[in-house]
């Protein structure tokens, strides 16, 4: 569904799946996706969107083994931004994320995920940007796991995580389909049971994407599920 009442704009969609196997029946499995989001606009200045997504879908066999998992993934987002000038934009986000796995084997993968960030954005007159950003990532296990041992105990604690980062992001119109993408920061990541606190730089070069494309990911053990959020 696309509805479009006035300057509003409201998306939902509904999926149902069904995998089944001629053989191994025991991974069998059913999943769903549901995706609803608002966006809205106030003025010729405010703007912004809310949303809420649910999802379950079966583990990828290459990244858990042969074992029946069933992710249910809930995230929950909202947006705002405000144009104070043609060229200026100041904008904040929230987001929580929710992700369980069904497998008892699993389920110290289970994992709590809040998102803050503050943008503040400037547009070139040529179609470029420059972004200012900081970032506040909360990534919490609500199941013990054992994360070192000495045959026959397992010292079990919450690998729970905070990350802050301070990011300078940049895009760059080099042509009418070719944009590159530039991104230098710094990250202060703290861990509440572990001694593997760490701060640095980040740099990475710029890459080029088509104009129509852009996107952003994080894959790591600490603060994401077994299987990446769409």
């Amino acid at each position: 569904m696309d509805w479009k009442p006035g300057r509003q704009e409201i998306v939902a969609s509904a999926t149902k799946t069904r995998v089944r196997y001629n053989r191994n029946t025991i991974y069998d499995s059913d999943g769903n996706d549901y995706q609803a989001t608002w966006n809205w606009r106030l003025g010729n200045r405010l703007s912004g969107n809310a949303g809420a997504t649910e999802s379950l879908s079966q583990s990828n066999f290459d990244s858990v083994g042969l074992v029946n998992n069933q992710v249910t993934r809930k995230r929950r987002f909202g947006r705002a931004e405000w144009e104070f000038h043609p060229r200026w934009r100041i904008g904040g986000g929230i987001e929580t994320a929710d992700y369980a796995n069904s497998a008892p084997s699993l389920v110290s993968q289970d994992v709590q995920q809040r998102t803050q960030d503050v943008v503040l954005t400037y547009h070139t007159p040529k179609g470029s940007s420059l972004r200012a950003q900081v970032r506040r990532i909360d990534a919490e296990y609500p199941n013990a796991q054992c994360l070192s041992n000495a045959f026959p105990f397992c010292f079990e604690v919450a690998d729970n995580s905070y990350k802050t980062e301070y990011n300078l992001l940049g895009d760059w119109s080099v042509s009418g389909k070719l944009k590159l993408h530039g991104q230098a920061g710094w990250v202060d990541r703290k861990y509440e049971n572990t001694l593997r606190n760490y701060s640095n730089f980040l740099f990475l070069r710029p890459n080029h994407a088509p104009i129509s494309t852009a996107s952003q990911g994080e894959s790591r053990r600490t603060g994401t599920p077994l299987v990446k959020p769409c």
